[in-house]
């Protein structure tokens, strides 16, 4: 998803599975719990074309961000999202 999106010039935001683990020492330090790292294209997809397929990059980069989620009366969660946001800075009007 995050390589198709960077195909066709936009920017995604997703949340990474709760499943999947997210090595935070393996990337280029961002800040605490915020890493840049290259991510390789996956095996194709059932539902993708050979020739789809063969237009994706072959690697992206992609910066993963943990965070807490607090509310009050409720346990805290952290949640992991991968963007393809890559600047740390907040943008200025």
């Amino acid at each position: 998803m995050l390589a198709a999106g960077e195909m066709r010039g936009v920017d995604l935001v997703a949340r990474v599975h709760h499943l999947r683990k997210v090595d935070f020492r393996r990337g280029l330090k961002q800040g605490d719990l915020d890493q840049l790292v290259v991510d390789r294209t996956p095996q194709q997809l059932k539902w993708m074309s050979a020739a789809e397929y063969a237009t994706f990059p072959d690697i992206i980069f992609v910066r993963h961000l943990k965070y807490k989620v607090e509310q009050r009366g409720f346990r805290t969660r952290e949640i992991t999202l991968a963007t393809t946001l890559l600047d740390s800075e907040p943008l200025r009007g």
